[in-house]
């Protein structure tokens, strides 16, 4: 009975193992697009996230059809529809236009970060703190307002960083099971 509980066990880990290693695999492959292509990898995870908001549009009409609900529900998903159809067939003005509304919440924080130094009494300990973050709090605003592209880039190569460490752990792990297989 032992003997055939190891075998279950055995295949299993090594079932896991595959599982893993294409994962690992897969990971890799779009940490190095992330890598040497950043701005189109954020380009096509905005198309897939705009296939789901398309998808979860017409899920929520079909629904809200289906339940005969008021016609005034219908501005939720009719919205959710128009987002999708945007990031999927337009996914780099979606990346600028993400990056430029980003552009102006920085400015608008960091002269918020300013005003507040400007009215701090001189003697405040937290009063250069908060010019230096009103400070890169602009410039980090004027860099995305004006260039959005290189938002875009760090984004893809921060996605890319991760896929990469998210493909050394499933390979890891796939090395584990198999060790734990070679064990039994």
């Amino acid at each position: 009975m032992t003997h055939n509980t190891d075998d279950a066990m055995s295949d299993r880990l090594s079932g896991m193992r595959r599982a893993y290693m294409l994962r690992g695999a897969a990971f890799l492959v779009l940490g190095l697009i992330g890598l040497f292509w950043p701005s189109g990898s954020v380009s096509l995870m905005l198309r897939v996230f705009g296939f789901f908001l398309l998808l979860d549009g017409a899920v929520q009409l079909w629904s809200i059809r289906q339940a005969g609900e008021p016609s005034n529900h219908l501005w939720t998903p009719l919205v959710t529809a128009i987002a999708g159809l945007v990031f999927l067939l337009l996914p780099t003005a979606s990346i600028k236009l993400t990056f430029v509304l980003l552009g102006l919440w920085a400015l608008v924080t960091g002269a918020s970060y300013l005003l507040t130094w400007w009215r701090m009494p001189k003697t405040y300990p937290g009063r250069d703190s908060s010019r230096n973050t009103g400070i890169l709090a602009l410039v980090l605003g004027l860099v995305l307002v004006f260039w959005p592209g290189t938002g875009a880039v760090a984004l893809g190569w921060t996605l890319a960083i991760m896929a990469l460490v998210a493909a050394l752990i499933m390979f890891y792990l796939a090395s584990s099971f198999k060790r734990m297989n070679d064990i039994l």
